[in-house]
């Protein structure tokens, strides 16, 4: 079942942040500009693009599409943030600016959560295309797999923070549809270099409602071409703030007694911490190490029992065929 968006539904915001994907930003807006859903606000949220994408907005003359343009790249936790921060619907959903989706997939998801004012996320499977928009059967169903939406049917779950955290099954960008006042979007950490769908995925696993899921393949999801061998310099140096940035969020869902998972969350916290003191100990820093250690050793996130946990969340996955090398 889906709902039409005549003048009495609700407005659901999309917002599609972007940076210098001029072709795949057209086709990402034509997808939502296609929604058999119509009542929208659509917020394209540049980053700064050296080619300006005005021109491709400005394509499709719909008044329902407004442009926001950085003057300088702020990141993209905060260009996620600022787009939502325009929004004004009712509900919200965050597209990638090169993925796709399906001309129903607002309207299949929006109406559960039109029957059930609890429900605070509706979430799809998806297919994966690759650079030119192909679909890949065989890596779909290893995504599926690899995300636990095999191990789901179409309902209603809660709690779910293990389908949020554990198996990390919603794709927040791009695959699902917020209520937007049942987040506290002023929680995202701004200097998150990435990751902002697990934190949004916390946000609302501990949001104190449920979520709606159908297998549907509603959505698009464009995986490109690996990184080429010369760019792995480039990553490794922004390798080290990117840990301690992702440590500190999961340390945040790690205090929160809201959090149910708390072995699985443990033994991420621990397993970053443990990234940390081996690139210390590598570049022979050991003032850095020493405090990092003193650090880690007062949050209690050297515990031997972490161990334990990798082997069960392995051995948990092995069974269930995710896939999952690590838990």
């Amino acid at each position: 079942m889906s709902v039409s968006g005549g003048p009495d539904g609700p407005l659901v915001s999309v917002v599609i942040p972007t940076f210098d994907r001029p072709h795949y930003l057209e086709i990402a807006l034509a997808s939502v500009v296609a929604q058999s859903y119509a009542k929208l606000e659509i917020i394209v949220c540049d980053n700064a693009s050296p080619r300006d994408p005005s021109a491709v907005v400005a394509s499709f003359n719909d008044p329902r599409i407004r442009l926001h343009r950085h003057p300088c790249n702020i990141g993209q936790t905060p260009n996620i943030a600022k787009g939502v921060a325009m929004a004004s619907g009712k509900y919200v959903a965050i597209l990638g600016d090169d993925d796709v989706w399906r001309p129903d997939f607002i309207a299949t998801l929006l109406a559960p959560m039109e029957r059930d004012p609890g429900i605070v996320v509706s979430f799809c499977d998806h297919d994966i295309i690759n650079a030119e928009g192909t679909v890949d059967a065989a890596v779909t169903e290893q995504v599926t797999r690899r995300f636990g939406r095999h191990l789901l049917r179409e309902g209603v779950y809660d709690p779910f923070d293990q389908i949020a955290l554990v198996y990390r099954s919603i794709c927040v960008v791009s695959g699902s549809l917020i209520r937007r006042g049942a987040v506290d979007w002023s929680r995202i950490p701004l200097d998150l270099p990435a990751s902002i769908d697990i934190c949004i995925a916390y946000l609302l696993a501990t949001a104190g409602g449920p979520c709606f899921y159908t297998p549907t393949r509603l959505m698009q999801y464009r995986y490109h071409a690996l990184l080429r061998p010369n760019s792995f310099t480039n990553v490794h140096r922004s390798w080290r703030g990117d840990i301690r940035a992702t440590l500190a969020m999961w340390m945040m869902f790690l205090r929160d007694d809201r959090v149910k998972s708390r072995s699985y969350v443990k033994m991420i916290c621990t397993r970053k911490a443990m990234l940390i003191l081996l690139d210390s100990l590598q570049r022979r820093d050991v003032r850095g190490f020493s405090a990092d250690l003193r650090q880690f050793l007062r949050w209690g996130l050297l515990d031997p029992r972490t161990l334990y946990y990798h082997a069960l969340y392995f051995q948990r996955f092995q069974r269930q065929g995710t896939g999952r090398l690590l838990p």
